[in-house]
């Protein structure tokens, strides 16, 4: 998935720990976007 490439194993396994933990993985990823707005298409991309 290119949604990956840039972001490399770390953004992969925020990206499987959201799935694991589905409550608090949108809150992490909550947190993250509001800091990194570059990660937002990968929250995008998991909740699609």
């Amino acid at each position: 998935m290119p949604f990956y490439v840039p972001l490399g194993i770390r953004g992969l396994v925020l990206h499987l720990g959201g799935l694991t933990t589905r409550r608090f993985g949108a809150l992490v990823y909550w947190v993250r976007t509001r800091r990194r707005p570059e990660l937002a298409p990968v929250l995008v991309s998991r909740d699609s």
